[in-house]
């Protein structure tokens, strides 16, 4: 445990005055267990960086400006005797009161993860895990919104690995499901925290894109609620919601066997029907256009627009859209609309397609958080596909820049920070670059044409995930149409050019990927069609 002068004094004191003889007599204490190497002083300056020997340096007399210094013991043993000394009741009281202390009325949110860090060791020493896992998720959102989405994942596994240890499960297996001994002693305050730890770690490891670990979190978070004996005093049962949500998408998938979408379908009728019996609009819509997406997932699209229909009719982005985010991550009733336009274009009901459009563009995204990329780009993708096929690449390639590519390295930067379709945004951008200037004649710089071409033919470009490649059929077009299509392009702009032969021989390989990624899946329709009419160019 790491720890700094003013956290200590607020411990000593307990809100009492402090008192200039009390504070250097503190200070000559710890500045004694530094000089004997029980301590070693921490400074932390404005870059957070540790200066090494600065005990020596004290020694020596030298004075180092800080903002502020922190302590820890210099070795585990050190920590282990002075702890020794007391009780083991006495031990975890003191680490209540630090937690307390630390945390004063109340962590809404974090800012600075170092002190949240604290509040959650000492929590968890004095076995009140509850309040623990509070600040482990609050931390781990804090990484998320940062979409440092890795460590909020190590987050998440440290906070579960603490209830399974706290019981001795013999099973360090993450994925399995808690021993009964935990689960039976759970009360539903409990419970609520370690399934909404199995939720969230769940969802973040879809974030990195990990949809099979993710799979088998989903699936077990499902199996706890299930199977405790607590679940039937839940207060709060909007967690099923959450659960059933993440199922289905994993299931969209195909990372949940389901040969005859039979588990989808009761799925989805559990969510509906709750969700009703709920009644709150949040919940009813996210169900709704839930069983909209597997109807459009089973090729019936009339009954996925009648359900959309219906999603239109409760659905308001003002005063549901954020209740929606809070629960679900992203918006994925707004996501329906996007949805619904390819559902349009397949049924030829081109007027209700460009008014569904229109109405995404216009209204609806003004009103979506402009943060939440990952939410923009499933809303606009399936519209930036139909867009390009009406001769509208450039409004397209206007679209996706101000919604989502200019907005990620506006917020996010380079730092690091990742979103889960971050890796079409080049391959996106330079399609919509290449169409644009095919529909509007003009001709691409030669130094930008060699460095897309040189891009393109390398042998990473080309290569996907089995989830990253239905994800996009279900948004309308897979991966591979997407680097066939640049290949076509490139390799038209000049047929003089000695890369010629070698973009028409990878544009034909990813168009044959294309063709069997597609075929026989009904759900894939449109995304069927712009991949037959991009691999009829190469033949």
């Amino acid at each position: 445990f790491e720890f700094t002068l003013s956290e200590l004094l607020m411990v000593q004191c307990k809100g009492r005055r402090r008192t200039a003889s009390h504070i250097k007599k503190i200070q000559d204490g710890l500045n004694t267990a530094v000089t004997e190497r029980i301590l070693v002083e921490i400074f932390r300056g404005g870059l957070n960086r540790k200066v090494a020997n600065c005990s020596q340096n004290r020694r020596n007399g030298e004075h180092i400006a800080t903002d502020e210094r922190s302590y820890t013991f210099t070795h585990a043993i050190w920590r282990k005797c002075v702890l020794g000394t007391m009780l083991k009741e006495r031990e975890r009281d003191l680490h209540r009161i630090v937690a307390s202390l630390l945390e004063g009325p109340g962590l809404e949110k974090v800012v600075e993860p170092i002190s949240a860090f604290k509040i959650f060791r000492h929590w968890q020493a004095c076995g009140n895990f509850a309040k623990a896992s509070s600040i482990a998720l609050k931390i781990a959102t804090y990484f998320e919104t940062l979409n440092l989405h890795h460590q909020a994942v190590e987050v998440y596994t440290d906070a579960v690995n603490m209830w399974k240890e706290s019981s001795d499960d013999v099973d360090t297996d993450l994925f399995s499901v808690p021993s009964w001994k935990l689960l039976n002693k759970l009360i539903p305050d409990e419970l609520d925290c370690v399934a909404r730890l199995y939720l969230a770690l769940a969802k973040s490891h879809v974030n990195i894109g990990e949809p099979k670990v993710a799979a088998s979190l989903f699936q077990t978070c499902d199996t706890i609620l299930s199977k405790a004996p607590a679940s039937e005093y839940l207060k709060d049962r909007t967690i099923y919601f959450s659960v059933f949500s993440g199922l289905f998408i994993i299931i969209k998938g195909g990372h949940v066997t389901d040969p005859k979408n039979l588990y989808e379908q009761d799925l989805a009728m559990r969510f509906v029907e709750q969700a009703r019996l709920h009644g709150d609009p949040v919940h009813i819509t996210r169900a709704l256009a839930m069983q909209s997406l597997l109807f459009g997932g089973l090729g019936k699209f009339e009954e996925a627009l009648e359900a959309q229909h219906r999603v239109e009719e409760l659905y308001d982005a003002e005063t549901l859209s954020e209740g929606i985010v809070k629960a679900y991550a992203s918006d994925r009733v707004a996501q329906n609309y996007g949805y619904s336009v390819l559902w349009y274009e397949v049924l030829g009901q081109y007027e209700e397609s460009e008014k569904q459009i229109n109405f995404i563009l216009n209204e609806l995204m003004p009103k979506m958080p402009e943060k939440n990329v990952h939410n923009s780009i499933m809303v606009i993708l399936p519209v930036l596909w139909v867009l390009v096929e009406k001769g509208q690449a450039r409004r397209a390639e206007e679209t996706f820049r101000s919604l989502v590519y200019d907005k990620f390295y506006e917020f996010f930067g380079r730092d690091g920070s990742t979103t889960y379709f971050q890796y079409i945004y080049k391959p996106l951008n330079t399609l919509l670059r290449l169409v644009g200037d095919a529909q509007e004649g003009e001709k691409l710089e030669p130094e930008l044409y060699a460095d897309y071409a040189d891009w393109v033919l390398s042998s990473d470009v080309g290569t996907f995930k089995q989830f990253d490649v239905t994800s996009m059929c279900n948004l309308g077009r897979d991966p591979y149409a997407l680097i066939s299509e640049i290949c076509w392009w490139l390799a038209v702009a000049d047929d003089s050019n000695d890369k010629h032969r070698a973009l028409l021989e990878k544009g034909m390989s990813q168009a044959l990927k294309s063709k069997e990624a597609t075929q026989g899946k009904k759900g894939f329709e449109y995304a069927r069609r712009l991949g037959e009419k991009i691999f009829e160019r190469f033949i």
